[in-house]
């Protein structure tokens, strides 16, 4: 059970997926991401943040966004032809103290404390990264939205 999307850009595909087990419950929730690389040559390289995933999403129950960052060092991957490199989502948010509401504070800690929290959630992932050809960098970025319900 879940839910998955997957985009194809070139010679690059991305997958984004939500698992989530028959009784929806929190702790069985499994979200992740895949790009694999489907051209002519055996392996290519390609750059990135310290992740090329990114995984912004929003609780819609409560209309809550749920933001994602990383640090963006400059990370030189090799992706070998039909085998994913896949990343698991480990959570993410944050708040202000002094201009978010009390209630969206709480909930960003409850969050943070105990993974996904009853409702309904939208994941708008994407992969970000530089395909190098030779000396140039082609940019792409691909994405795609999963939704799941944590009861």
């Amino acid at each position: 059970m879940g839910s998955s999307a997957e985009v194809k850009d070139d010679d690059f595909v991305y997958r984004l997926v939500a698992e989530t087990a028959e009784d929806q419950a929190a702790d069985s929730v499994k979200l992740y991401a895949e790009l694999e690389y489907v051209g002519d040559q055996d392996e290519v390289t390609i750059t990135h943040a310290m992740s090329p995933f990114y995984f912004p999403m929003k609780e819609t129950t409560r209309g809550y966004g749920i933001g994602y960052m990383m640090d963006q060092p400059l990370i030189t991957t090799t992706l070998k032809k039909g085998e994913p490199l896949r990343e698991e989502y480990h959570g993410s948010g944050g708040y202000s103290e002094d201009q978010d509401p009390k209630d969206y504070i709480q909930f960003i800690k409850d969050f943070g404390a105990n993974g996904f929290l009853p409702g309904r959630y939208e994941v708008n992932g994407f992969a970000d990264f530089n395909y190098l050809v030779g000396e140039k960098r082609e940019p792409h970025k691909l994405s795609a939205t999963v939704v799941f319900t944590v009861k």
